[in-house]
């Protein structure tokens, strides 16, 4: 039987076993947060605030006690649609599509909250359950 001992395999840790020189990899620059220039981001970035009165989803028609304002922003290819109190956002390929998409999740929160038992949360989902509560009624 053969057998090898370490004696006799090869030095992982010498530099003839590694011909591969890693030291160019190190000379490439990374951008980072103090190289990045948010006010020509923010400047290509423009954005509009549309507010949304009433949800229809389907046959269903949810008004709402206060408009929901929505922050409409693109990237020449892909509408977003926003909304920070909710903590919510939608896309689509127009700002309608966006919008709706935004619709479609603040329902199913809508939904969520209001099926959930205040006993079974905690936290930020109890802030946004009563939110939702005063924000829709069917």
């Amino acid at each position: 039987m053969n057998i090898a001992y370490p004696q006799d395999t090869a030095d992982l840790n010498t530099s003839d076993y590694f011909k591969f020189d890693i030291k160019h990899l190190w000379k490439k620059s990374i951008e980072t947060a103090d190289s990045i220039n948010a006010n020509k981001i923010l400047e290509e970035n423009t954005y509009s605030v549309k507010p949304i009165f009433k949800i229809q989803i389907k046959n269903k028609i949810y008004n709402l006690n206060k408009p929901i304002n929505v922050k409409i922003s693109s990237d020449n290819e892909t509408f977003f649609a926003e909304n920070e109190t909710l903590s919510l956002y939608g896309c689509g390929e127009n700002e309608e599509e966006a919008i709706n998409d935004l619709c479609v999740h603040i329902i199913h929160y809508y939904e969520y909250y209001k099926n959930i038992a205040s006993n079974k949360i905690a936290g930020n989902a109890i802030k946004l359950k009563a939110l939702y509560e005063d924000l829709l009624m069917e």
